[in-house]
């Protein structure tokens, strides 16, 4: 056996363990993206099981989708997308009856808004024009269908939902507001982005957001690599120097009674 047949197969052993994969980030071996979907895999496989109901806000090409599917099979799952050309390839990809696909912008208003498309690189997109980190970016304004996750979880009665997975560069403090009943209600874990260039330009900050969840709803805030490692979750200061200096922009929010 090749030693790089040999290392990929230690790769696979230990790519649930938390440590490695922080550490294989920190060796530059892994980009930050996949830094984070791995965690993210092995936040799923701790907190779901086979008939979890789950949201995906911000479902782009369904990538993290297809990670939740995976652990938890006989579960349902509600995704939310507002660019056309990607919803209508998820209802390609996920032409199933446990999915329940959107193709709308959650935030706290129902109605529309103008969206802006950043056709270059879709995955900045968003209701609000986000700061690029890279120049030449081609974007321009759509018009997208709005809602409040709360009053489509009282409508299609999918069940407790038991994560909320939510990338909408910027716009999660909105996405969280027009789901208040379900987070008081339900519970919920929360994988969440929030990261400078994209929650400030909705006037947000990391201590609006600390408030709303922590203070708010009783949850608890942690990296996630710190949670996979059980270790304590972040106070509010230590949640905006995390913002204000951008050494992380994806973390878990943990309902209390979990803890």
């Amino acid at each position: 056996m090749s030693v790089r047949r040999f290392l990929g197969r230690i790769g696979s052993v230990l790519a649930g363990e938390p440590r490695f994969t922080e550490w294989v980030h920190r060796a530059g071996m892994v980009p930050t993206n996949a830094y984070y979907d791995r965690l993210a895999e092995q936040v799923c496989r701790k907190v779901l099981d086979e008939q979890s109901v789950v949201v995906d806000a911000g479902c782009h090409r369904g990538e993290v989708l297809k990670t939740m599917m995976k652990h938890a099979p006989g579960g349902r799952f509600l995704a939310f997308e507002p660019i056309p050309e990607l919803f209508a390839e998820l209802e390609q990809t996920f032409n199933d009856p446990r999915f329940s696909l959107h193709c709308l912008a959650l935030g706290r208003k129902e109605g529309s808004a103008p969206f802006n498309l950043v056709e270059s690189n879709p995955a900045y997109s968003g209701l609000v024009k986000r700061r690029y980190d890279r120049d030449g970016e081609i974007d321009r304004t759509i018009t997208v269908q709005t809602a409040r996750l709360d009053p489509i979880i009282d409508r299609e009665k999918p069940g407790p939902v038991g994560l909320i997975k939510i990338d909408v560069e910027g716009g999660e403090y909105h996405v969280l507001e027009g789901a208040r009943e379900t987070l008081d209600r339900d519970r919920p874990f929360i994988l969440f982005e929030h990261g400078p260039g994209g929650s400030d330009c909705y006037g947000i900050g990391p201590e609006d957001l600390y408030e709303l969840l922590a203070v708010g709803h009783d949850y608890r805030i942690y990296r996630l690599a710190d949670w996979l490692k059980r270790k304590p979750a972040l106070e509010q200061a230590s949640f905006c120097r995390e913002f204000h200096h951008g050494w992380h922009y994806f973390y878990l929010a943990e309902p209390a009674e979990s803890v």
